[in-house]
């Protein structure tokens, strides 16, 4: 769990991040399966479903599977909206809500879900509700399905918060890198405007302390995330090749 707590949203690296903390809240609650939706737009999205018995773990690469949030009738959609933790004990005999889906993979994967608690992912600070983490088939520690405790609820409480924490700390990390880069891009794009003037003949400002100054900010920014741990790889290798262009356009247009 102390793991699943400092993982601090861009398709490329979230399944990631959902993966281990669904591996970790399942573990925790001895749940032998569970999966995760996120909201986009006016839909929740899968994107993780986990199963010890089947020894599967299924990723929505291409954001295919989502749930209208108009689908009210569909307990994930019912969580989300209500922000209310929902317990079902046995979904076969429920009837408030749509198990049609869930029934049908049941057949096809011959596995039966039995019980399952659907618990909305809530930011602690604003109260919006990003998105849902199903928990299915609780157990006992000799694997015999038991039902959820009332107990556990500020337990579920506390881990939703942090997992709804760690996915929001990731998402503010890409939207700095693509900033950061951005900055650059148009940094460099400036810069070889530059050059081509001085090619025309035209005269080059010699003083680059604007530009130092954003790749220096730059760096800042990267270092302070690294040692933060929250790094993307993608974007700071896209970021470093970003400078190093930039540092070859300001020593071209110096000389």
């Amino acid at each position: 769990m102390q793991e699943s707590m400092e993982l601090f949203f861009d398709e490329f690296n979230i399944d990631k991040l959902l993966d281990k903390l669904l591996t970790n809240i399942r573990q925790l609650l001895n749940c032998d399966a569970g999966s995760i939706y996120l909201k986009k737009d006016d839909f929740l999205v899968f994107h993780i479903f986990q199963n010890d018995t089947l020894d599967i773990s299924v990723k929505n690469k291409v954001n295919k599977m989502r749930l209208s949030l108009n689908s009210n009738d569909l307990i994930a959609v019912r969580c989300y909206n209500t922000l209310e933790n929902i317990t079902i004990d046995n979904i076969y005999d429920n009837d408030e809500f749509d198990f049609t889906g869930t029934k049908a993979i049941d057949k096809h994967l011959d596995y039966h879900t039995n019980n399952m608690m659907t618990i909305p992912l809530i930011d602690p600070e604003t109260s919006v509700c990003i998105g849902v983490l199903q928990l299915i088939n609780k157990m006992n520690e000799n694997g015999d399905l038991i039902p959820f405790a009332t107990t556990e609820k500020d337990l579920i409480e506390t881990i939703s918060a942090f997992a709804t924490l760690s996915v929001l700390k990731l998402q503010n990390n890409i939207f700095g890198m693509h900033s950061i880069n951005k900055n650059l891009l148009t940094l460099n794009r400036e810069l070889n405007e530059e050059i081509v003037k001085y090619k025309d003949g035209q005269k080059v400002p010699q003083d680059f302390s604007h530009e130092t100054e954003t790749i220096k900010s730059a760096l800042s920014s990267m270092k302070i995330q690294n040692e933060l741990q929250i790094s993307d790889n993608r974007l700071f290798e896209e970021s470093m090749n970003l400078i190093l262009k930039n540092i070859e356009s300001i020593d071209r247009a110096s000389k």
